[in-house]
C-alpha cells in the first residue's frame, strides 16, 4: 500500500539533505555519507568565521554519535577553516528530535536532527566540496550574539564577561530545567530560601510596580479579582449565571482553552405581538401568548385589549421616596434595572456590568411615531464602559424569520461619540456617528433626544442630539439622519439601554412635536447630515 503523507524528517532521510546537492558526500576514506544519519539542521554564526559551513567529521558507534561542523570562505576548497560547533550525544539517540549544538566559537547557535543512527559509520571531510551544508540550513548572521546586557530603560550596557549577582534573598545560578522534554542549561533567578514574610511577587516585582516590558508601570500587578484570591493551584473559578456556557467547536484542537457563552432567547423575546408589518401572510406568533411581566419590574397586562394607546405627553421621574419601583410601565428585557438612590434622589440604574441592559415601556402603544420627541436624562459612571442609549422604534418583525429590530441613540464617553445605532435582528450596527465636542464628566447629567418626522413617503428624518443638563455650558452635538429602515406602524415601543455599565437614567419624556420644524434647514442649525445609500 502506498504512503500518501510521509513524515517530513523521514522523507529527508532518503535525500542528500541538509548536505548541499552540489557536494559529493564522499569522505576522505572514500565512503558515502548515509542520507539518514542527519536529516535536518539549523546553524548561525558570526560572518567573521566564514561564509559557508560544512561537516568536518561524522562518528556513529554503538556508544556515541558525534558531529563536527566548520566554517570556510569557499564552497569547494579550503585554505583554512574554523570549527564552529560540535554535537556529541550518547546512544541511544532519539530520531527526529532537535539536539542543540555546543558552540566552539562565540555567537554560534543551532541544532541538529538525527535520523537512523543504528549503523556504525566514521567519515572525515576535508573540503566543503564533499559536505557543504545548504545555505537554507546554515548561514552567517550579523548581530546574532548578545552584544550587551543592560537594565531596561538604560542606554549604557555591560560588555564582555558579565557577572550576574543576586541580592538579599535572591540568587542567580546556572542550572538545568526541562524544556520540551529536553534538559536545558539556563540562568535562573530564584529565592535562595523559602520565606513566610510578605509577598515575594510584590517584593521583587521591581521599582516600576509591574513588568516594564509591558509598558504598564502605572498599575500594580493583579493579585485578586473583586477581592477573590486564587486557590492553592493559582486558579480563580468563574461561575456564569443566566448565561449558556459551552465548549469550543469541534474544529478546535485538543489543546484549545476557553468557553463560548451565549444567552438564551425564548418565544417571548422574538414573538411579542401580532404585528403583521408591511407584508402579507399569517402571523405565527399569538399576541396573547406574549407575557409583559418581568421579575425586576412591575408587570403590565398580557392581553392586547389591556394595552392601549399612549396618552401624550408621557413623563417619568424615578425619584420616589422608597426603593420599591412603582409601576412606570418599564419592563426589563435584558440585564437588570433597579431604582437606586444617587446624589440625594432616586434614579433608574442598569445593574448588569457583564452584558447589555435593556428596558422598554410596554404599558401603552404608539399609533404612529411621526411628529414625536423622545428624550431621557443619563449619567455615566466612571468605569471602563461608559455609555447610555435611548431606544426607540422597537418592534418585532415576523417576515424572514421572527426577530427584533430597533433604533438606539447612544452617547459613549469611552469612544467620545454620539451614535445612531440600529439592531437589525442579529447585531447592533452604527448608522451614523459624530465626535463629542468635550468629555463626559461622571458627576454630571446629560439629555439624549430624538425627534422623528416624515421626510417623504419612504424616507424618515431623525434629528438627534445630546446636551448638558447639570452643566448647561457643556457643548452638545447634534445631527440629522435620513433612513428608509424606520418602521411606521403600530406596536412599537421605546426605552433605555446600557452595555456593561451602571448607567443612570431619569426624566424620561415622550411628547408631540411639530414635524415641520424637525428637519428644516438640514445641515445648518441641526448639524451634519447622515443618510443611507439609496
Amino acid at each position: 500500500m502506498s504512503v500518501r503523507t510521509r513524515n517530513w524528517y523521514a522523507a529527508r532521510g532518503t535525500q542528500a539533505y541538509p548536505v548541499d546537492e552540489n557536494a559529493t558526500g564522499i569522505s576522505d576514506e572514500g565512503a558515502s555519507l548515509p542520507h539518514d544519519i542527519i536529516v535536518d539542521c539549523s546553524l548561525n554564526w558570526d560572518p567573521s568565521y566564514g561564509q559557508y559551513a560544512f561537516i568536518s567529521s561524522v562518528t556513529v558507534t554503538p556508544k556515541i554519535v558525534s558531529i563536527i561542523i566548520s566554517a570556510c570562505n569557499s564552497t569547494t576548497t579550503v585554505n583554512g577553516f574554523t570549527p564552529l560547533a560540535v554535537v556529541t550525544t550518547p546512544q541511544p539517540v532519539t530520531a527526529f528530535t532537535h539536539y542543540a549544538v555546543e558552540a566552539l566559537q562565540n555567537g554560534v547557535a543551532g541544532f541538529i536532527v538525527f535520523g537512523d543512527v543504528s549503523d556504525t559509520y566514521t567519515g572525515r571531510f576535508s573540503t566543503p566540496a564533499q559536505s557543504l551544508l545548504r545555505p537554507a540550513c546554515a548561514y552567517p548572521t550579523h548581530g546574532f550574539s548578545v552584544p550587551t546586557v543592560r537594565k531596561y530603560g538604560l542606554n549604557d550596557g555591560l560588555k564582555g564577561v558579565v557577572q550576574l549577582v543576586g541580592a538579599d534573598n535572591i540568587e542567580v545560578v546556572n542550572t538545568q530545567i526541562t524544556l520540551n522534554n529536553v534538559e536545558t542549561d539556563v540562568i535562573a533567578f530564584r529565592l535562595s530560601a523559602a520565606t513566610t514574610v510578605g509577598n515575594p511577587l510584590r517584593e521583587y516585582i521591581g521599582p516600576c510596580g509591574s513588568r516594564p516590558e509591558s509598558e504598564n508601570c502605572v498599575d500594580a500587578g493583579v493579585e485578586t479579582i473583586n477581592e477573590i484570591v486564587p486557590d492553592e493551584f493559582g486558579n480563580i473559578n468563574i461561575i456564569f449565571q443566566d448565561i449558556v456556557v459551552g465548549p469550543y467547536g469541534e474544529s478546535c484542537s485538543s489543546n484549545a482553552a476557553g468557553v463560548t457563552i451565549d444567552q438564551e432567547l425564548g418565544l417571548a423575546d422574538v414573538c411579542p405581538d401580532n404585528d403583521y408589518g408591511r407584508f402579507s401572510g399569517s402571523a405565527r406568533c399569538s399576541f396573547n401568548d406574549y407575557d409583559f411581566s418581568s421579575e425586576s419590574s412591575s408587570s403590565g397586562s398580557d392581553s392586547e385589549s389591556s394595552v392601549g394607546q399612549c396618552t401624550l405627553p408621557v413623563s417619568i421621574d424615578w425619584d420616589y421616596s422608597n426603593a420599591i419601583l412603582p409601576d412606570t410601565g418599564f419592563v426589563t428585557k435584558l440585564g437588570g434595572f433597579q431604582n437606586q438612590e444617587y446624589a440625594g434622589s432616586r434614579v433608574y440604574v442598569a445593574t448588569d456590568i457583564n452584558a447589555r441592559n435593556l428596558a422598554l415601556k410596554q404599558d401603552c402603544l404608539l399609533p404612529e411615531l411621526y411628529g414625536k420627541e423622545i428624550s431621557v436624562e443619563c449619567s455615566l459612571p466612571n468605569n471602563t464602559f461608559r455609555n447610555a442609549m435611548l431606544v426607540f422604534n422597537y418592534r418585532n418583525v415576523l417576515s424572514g424569520g421572527a426577530h427584533i429590530e430597533y433604533f438606539g441613540l447612544e452617547v459613549d464617553a469611552r469612544l467620545g461619540l454620539l451614535s445612531l445605532m440600529r439592531f437589525n435582528g442579529t447585531s447592533l450596527v452604527t448608522d451614523y456617528s459624530v465626535p463629542l465636542s468635550n468629555g463626559v464628566a461622571k458627576d454630571h447629567w446629560y439629555r439624549l433626544k430624538v425627534k422623528v418626522a416624515q421626510q417623504s413617503e419612504t424616507v424618515t428624518c431623525l434629528y438627534v442630539d445630546v446636551t448638558g443638563v447639570t452643566n448647561t455650558s457643556w457643548p452638545g452635538v447634534a445631527f440629522t439622519f435620513l433612513t428608509k429602515k424606520y418602521y411606521y406602524g403600530e406596536h412599537r415601543f421605546y426605552g433605555i439601554s446600557a452595555l456593561r455599565t451602571n448607567a443612570r437614567f431619569d426624566n424620561f419624556i415622550l411628547k408631540d412635536v411639530n414635524q415641520a420644524g424637525v428637519c428644516t434647514g438640514l445641515g445648518g442649525l441641526f448639524g451634519p447630515i447622515g443618510g443611507e445609500t439609496p
